[in-house]
C-alpha cells in the first residue's frame, strides 16, 4: 500500500547523544568523500562459478506455508512479533505469506565458488595462515575454529559468545588500520539473541526481530537506531548480521530463508542506499551465504567451517559483510551524509550527465519515497537541491528489468512533444549497477529463473510533493484532473503507463499553468502499443498492487477462478486506478491534506490474496454511500465524484470479466474488445466531465463559504481539453481580499452560463457518455532545464 511516508522515525524514541549538544561538545564525522578505496560492490567476474540451480523440491505454496507457521510459533533466536499489536499494524501472517512468496524463486548454488570468488582484496590466502597460526580463536592443534563440538544435547546459546569472540578477533587484526586510517570506529559483532530489532514499516508498527548475531557498523550511511535497544544498534546501523543453527536442531533450508529475508529487508528499508545485503548462517560444523538483492535471493549449499579448503572462505566473507569500505556491503556511495551525534544530519548525492559529476545537497535526510519490497523495482524518490539555481528537484532511484524499454525514452520523447501533465527529465543515468554482476555472473549463461535487474538515476524536473501532500480540496481534484488528461494523451500515443499509484503523481510547482497542477511520474513500466501477450507480465513486482484494477487482481488470481483466459492490460486498467487513489485519500484524510486514521479495508489491498483483494474493490466500486467518516471531512462535491467515477469504471470490469471466458480469439471477445478500447475519447471525457463537475461544485461551495478563501482560485479545466475563447478570462491567480472573491465570483458565473449539457447530472442506474467539449491539442509547456545545463 504506498502511502503518505510516516513522519520521520529516526526523530523519536531515541537518544543516545542529544543533539542539542553545544559546539564544544558536538561530534561530527563528515563522509563526504566518495567511498572507492574498497572497490565497486561488484563480485570478480573472472572467477569460475557453478551455475545454480532452482531448489525444486520447494514450491511457492510451502514457502507461504512455512511463513504462516513461522509468524504462529516462536522458536528460540527468530524473528518474534509483541503480544500486543497496534491497531495500524499490518496482519504478520499475510506479510510472511508476502514474503515468502516475493523470494519463491531463490536461487542455490551447488558448491562454494560464488562464495568462494568474493572479497580477495580482503586478505590473502597467506595473510590468513598467519593469522589462524597466532589467533586464539582457532585451535592449531585440532585444526578447527574454537567452536562447541556437535553433539545431541548441544544448545544454540551455547554457540553465541565463542562465536562473537571469533568474528571480532577477524575483524580486529584485519580491519583495525583500515577503520583507523577511515576516521571511523571498527565494526563490531554483537549478541542480539535477546535484544530486540524494531522495524520499520510504511504504517506504525511494533514489530521487531532478533537476529543473533549484529555487526554495528559506522560509517556515512549508518545511524543509531529509531528506537532505543539496549545495545544501540539496529537494522540502520547493522551492516550485517548472522543466524546461528545447531545440526540437532536443523531447519529445512527455506524457514531459514524466510528467517534471514525478515532481516534482509529491514536493511533495505533502513538503509535506502543499499543495493545488496549479505548475511550468513553459521552451524557448529558449517555454513551459508545468502546474497538478496533486487532480483531476488541466491545462496550456498552448506560449506565446511573447519576445513584447510574451505576455512579461507569464511574468514574473507566475515571481512566483506563487516567491511569498513561501505561498496563492499553493497551500499552506493554516491549518497552520502553527514553524522553528528549518531545521526544524519545532511547528505549529498551525485547525478551524472553529460557534463561530469554533478553534488547535489539533499532536500530531506530521508527519501520521500521508499521501497518495502526486497525484489522488483524498487524505486526510491529523493529531493535534492539544485546548485546553480537552488531549485528544488527530484531524483528516482529504480530497477528495471533487463530487456524493457528504458524510462528514459519515454521521457525523452514528453519533453520533444512538450505534453503538460508529466514531469520533465532533466538528465538520466542508465546502467548505474547491475544484479548479475553481484551475483557474479557476467557474461555467463542466463539462468533460467533468473532475471536481471538494471539500476536507473533519473533527475526530474519537480519539487517532490506527491498527490498526498494535497493541502486544499480544489488541489487535489485539480491535480488528479490533470495528470488523468495526461494519462489520456499518453494513452491516444499508444504509451500505456500501468503503475497509477500515489507515488507515482506530483503536485505541480506553486502558480504551475494549466495541465501541470498535477504531473505523472513512473514511466518505466509502460509499454508501447497493443499488448497481444497474456495480461499481467510482471506486474507481480510493481509496488503499489492497492491500485491494480479488478481485472488485473482476477488475472493474478493462480486459482483462475473467474478469469478463465487473461485480458490484457489497457488504459480502462489504469483509469481505475485513479479510482482507488482517490478513494484512499478521502477515507485516510481530510480535505486539507492531514491524516485522520487508517481504513482496514484499504490497507489490505496490498496484502490479501488478489482475488479477496478484487471482492473487496467491486464492493468500493458499488458503494452509493461513503462512511461517515468521509461525509464528515469532505464536502459533497468530492464524495459524488469518488461514487460517480466508481460505479462508471464498475461496468467495464463486469464486461471484461464475462468476456474472459471465451478464448483469446473468440470473434465475439475480439469484437467486443476493441469496441470497448475504441471508445478511448469518449471514456476518458466522462471521467474528466466528472472532475469538471466536482471543479464546479467546489467553486459553489466555497463561494458560499468565508469572504477570503483559504485557497487560490483554479481555472476549472486545463488546457487539455479546453482552449479559453477571447471572452474568457484567464485562470484566476491567487490575490488577497476582495480580488480573490471577485474571481471566484467571474469562475463561477462563466460556470453557470455554460450549457447545462456540458455537466450532466450522475446517474447511477445506467452511463450513456455525455457530450464533451471538443478536445483541442494541448499547449506545449516550456521546458525546464537546470541552470547549469542552460545554454
Amino acid at each position: 500500500m504506498t502511502d503518505r511516508p510516516p513522519p520521520d522515525p529516526f526523530l523519536d524514541g531515541h537518544s543516545a547523544t542529544t543533539t542539542t549538544t553545544t559546539p564544544a561538545t558536538t561530534t561530527t564525522h563528515s563522509f563526504g568523500v566518495l567511498d572507492t578505496e574498497g572497490g565497486p560492490p561488484r563480485t570478480p567476474t573472472t572467477t569460475s562459478f557453478a551455475d545454480p540451480f532452482p531448489y525444486s523440491d520447494v514450491d511457492t505454496d510451502t514457502l507461504i506455508a512455512n511463513g504462516r507457521n513461522f509468524a504462529r510459533t516462536q522458536f528460540m533466536s527468530t524473528p518474534r512479533e509483541l503480544t500486543t499489536r497496534t491497531s495500524r499494524d499490518s496482519d504478520a501472517k499475510e506479510q510472511k505469506a508476502l514474503l515468502g512468496n516475493e523470494l519463491a524463486q531463490s536461487k542455490v548454488v551447488r558448491d562454494h565458488a560464488f562464495a568462494a570468488s568474493l572479497y580477495h582484496h580482503a586478505a590473502s590466502r597467506k595473510d590468513i595462515e598467519a593469522f589462524l597460526k597466532e589467533t586464539k580463536v582457532f585451535d592449531s592443534a585440532q585444526e578447527r575454529w574454537k567452536l562447541p563440538l556437535s553433539h545431541d544435547k548441544l544448545e544454540e546459546s551455547k554457540m553465541y559468545t565463542p562465536l562473537v569472540n571469533l568474528l571480532n578477533a577477524i575483524l580486529e587484526h584485519f580491519w583495525k588500520d583500515t577503520a583507523k586510517n577511515l576516521c571511523k570506529a571498527l565494526s563490531k559483532a554483537i549478541n542480539t539473541s535477546l535484544t530486540n530489532i524494531y522495524h520499520i514499516e510504511s504504517v506504525e508498527t511494533d514489530h521487531y526481530s532478533r537476529p543473533d548475531i549484529s555487526i554495528k557498523a559506522e560509517g556515512s550511511s549508518f545511524q543509531a537506531p529509531h528506537m532505543k535497544t539496549k545495545k544501540l544498534v539496529g537494522y540502520s546501523n547493522m551492516a550485517s548480521c548472522i543466524e546461528v543453527k545447531i545440526k540437532n536442531q536443523q531447519q529445512p533450508v527455506e524457514k531459514v530463508l524466510l528467517q534471514l529475508g525478515v532481516y534482509a529487508r529491514q536493511i533495505f528499508i533502513q538503509q535506502p542506499n543499499r543495493d545488496f545485503v549479505r548475511l550468513l548462517l553459521v552451524t557448529e560444523q558449517d555454513f551459508r551465504l545468502f546474497h538478496f538483492d533486487r532480483s531476488g535471493v541466491q545462496y550456498t549449499e552448506e560449506i565446511d567451517l573447519h576445513s584447510k579448503a574451505t576455512r579461507h572462505i569464511f574468514v574473507r566473507l566475515v571481512l566483506g559483510l563487516c567491511s569498513p569500505h561501505e561498496s563492499d556491503l553493497g551500499l552506493d556511495t554516491s549518497i552520502q551524509w553527514e553524522i553528528e551525534n549518531e545521526r544524519k544530519a545532511r547528505g549529498s548525492l551525485a547525478v551524472c550527465d553529460d557534463t561530469g559529476v554533478v553534488n547535489y545537497r539533499l532536500a530531506a535526510i530521508h527519501p520521500i519515497r521508499s521501497s518495502f519490497n526486497i525484489r522488483g523495482q524498487c524505486t526510491t524518490y529523493w529531493t535534492v537541491v539544485d546548485p546553480e539555481s537552488n531549485e528544488t528537484l527530484l531524483v528516482k532511484d529504480s530497477w528495471r528489468l533487463e530487456g524493457r524499454v528504458p524510462e528514459r525514452e519515454y521521457l525523452e520523447e514528453v519533453r520533444n512533444l512538450g505534453l503538460a501533465g508529466v514531469a520533465r527529465m532533466v538528465t538520466c543515468e542508465n546502467e548505474r549497477a547491475e544484479t548479475k554482476y553481484f551475483r557474479d555472473l557476467g557474461t555467463k549463461s542466463p539462468l533460467a529463473n533468473f532475471h536481471n535487474r538494471i539500476s536507473t538515476r533519473t533527475l526530474i524536473d519537480c519539487e517532490g510533493k506527491l498527490i498526498l501532500d494535497f493541502t486544499s480540496t480544489m488541489q487535489l481534484v485539480c491535480a488528479l484532473y490533470d495528470a488523468i488528461a495526461a494519462h489520456r494523451d499518453l494513452s491516444t500515443r499508444d504509451i500505456l503507463h500501468r503503475d497509477v499509484s500515489t507515488y507515482n503523481i506530483a503536485l505541480g510547482k506553486s502558480g504551475a499553468t494549466l495541465g501541470n497542477r498535477g504531473l505523472l511520474l513512473g514511466l518505466d513500466m509502460a509499454i508501447r502499443g497493443k499488448i497481444k501477450r497474456r495480461a499481467g507480465g510482471d506486474q507481480g513486482t510493481i509496488d503499489d498492487r492497492a491500485y491494480w484494477s479488478i481485472v488485473m487482481l482476477l488475472n493474478a488470481d493462480t486459482d483462475r477462478a473467474r478469469i478463465i483466459h487473461p485480458i490484457a492490460h489497457d488504459y480502462l486498467d489504469d483509469l481505475e486506478g485513479f479510482v482507488y487513489i482517490l478513494g484512499h485519500i478521502l477515507y485516510e484524510f481530510d480535505s486539507e491534506g492531514k491524516m485522520v486514521g487508517r481504513n482496514a479495508e484499504i490497507q489490505k489491498w496490498n496484502l490479501q490474496d488478489a482475488a479477496t483483494v478484487a471482492n473487496s474493490k467491486e464492493s468500493f466500486l458499488r458503494r452509493t454511500k461513503l462512511s461517515p467518516q468521509v461525509e464528515k471531512h469532505w464536502p459533497q462535491s468530492c464524495r459524488d465524484l469518488l461514487v460517480n467515477f466508481g460505479d462508471f469504471m464498475k461496468q467495464f470490469s463486469d464486461q471484461k470479466t464475462k468476456l474472459s471466458h471465451m478464448p483469446p480469439n473468440a470473434r465475439i471477445r475480439v469484437e467486443a474488445l476493441e469496441t470497448i478500447l475504441g471508445k478511448i475519447d469518449q471514456y476518458y471525457d466522462t471521467v474528466l466531465q466528472y472532475f469538471r463537475k466536482a471543479i464546479q461544485d467546489l467553486l459553489r461551495e466555497e463561494n458560499t463559504g468565508p469572504l477570503i478563501p483559504q485557497t487560490p482560485a483554479y481555472s476549472i479545466v486545463s488546457s487539455a481539453t479546453h482552449t479559453p475563447s477571447a471572452s474568457e478570462p484567464a485562470a484566476p491567480q491567487p490575490a488577497h481580499g476582495r480580488r480573490i472573491l471577485q474571481n471566484y465570483q467571474s469562475s463561477l458565473k462563466r460556470i453557470l452560463e455554460e450549457s447545462p449539457e456540458d455537466h450532466p447530472d450522475a446517474k447511477r442506474e445506467h452511463y450513456e457518455s455525455p457530450p464533451s467539449p471538443t478536445p483541442q491539442p494541448r499547449g506545449r509547456a516550456p521546458v525546464r532545464r537546470s541552470a547549469r545545463l542552460k545554454g
